[in-house]
């Protein structure tokens, strides 16, 4: 035996580094003629809707939210918003039965419209008692608004849950701390509600409308002992 060969064999150039347990995210296009009759509607909300159905920003904000109250939701306050919650709804049961779990119908429980004007940020969050997360880009110009940027939980010093080292300067799928998601206007992204998102470069451009919503499985079992359910209809 070619004791040069069983060492090559053996080495560790030839060990391979394989994904385990990967994130999942949907990227989908609503229909063109759709998209512009849904961006219509929304920006007409957006200059009409009544006062009752808007957050309180602070003076010098650079943000305007629309039904982002949790006794609201843009896509159920709003009849004429009724084909793009359907859409939506369908949208995200597939993507939780495309990732392998078992789903018979989901509930969009929060629903609400972000305008973002020029030089603002989107602080780096994460959606709190819901499933599946997603983000509607109704008016965006990928040249001048920021890319949503997704965030490694378990590379960022704050929120990494174990010990770490300093990561290579060449960036590879497990060392990166964030991910920007270029994508165009009519796009919808749906992702699991933990993953924290945002983006700090600052709006170059105006206008940038977005509409973020937040969905559980009706019911949620885990086998024959553990399950609750989510009302559409109640707001609490």
């Amino acid at each position: 035996m070619n004791t040069e060969d069983k060492t090559n064999i053996n080495s560790v150039e030839n060990f391979q580094i394989i994904p385990i347990m990967p994130e999942a995210m949907a990227v989908f296009q609503i229909d063109k003629e759709k998209h512009q009759e849904f961006k219509s509607k929304i920006e007409h909300l957006m200059d009409t809707a009544d006062d009752k159905y808007r957050r309180d920003v602070p003076d010098g904000d650079k943000r305007e939210f629309l039904c982002n109250n949790r006794f609201q939701n843009v896509l159920l306050d709003f009849p004429e918003l009724k084909e793009l919650h359907s859409i939506l709804k369908e949208s995200a049961l597939n993507f939780i039965k495309k990732c392998g779990f078992i789903c018979d119908e989901v509930i969009i429980t929060d629903a609400w419209v972000n305008k973002y004007r020029l030089g603002s940020t989107l602080p780096v969050h994460r959606h709190a008692n819901s499933y599946i997360s997603g983000n509607y880009f109704v008016n965006y110009d990928k040249s001048i608004n920021s890319p949503l940027t997704l965030t490694n939980d378990r590379v960022v010093t704050s929120q990494a849950p174990t010990l770490k080292l300093q990561p290579d300067d060449e960036k590879t799928p497990y060392n990166r701390n964030t991910y920007e998601i270029i994508c165009e206007e009519s796009t919808v992204l749906l992702w699991k509600s933990h993953i924290l998102h945002g983006y700090s470069k600052p709006e170059i451009g105006d206008n940038r409308l977005t509409l973020s919503f937040n969905i559980m499985p009706k019911v949620m079992g885990v086998g024959e002992q553990f399950s609750y359910a989510v009302d559409e209809n109640s707001r609490v």
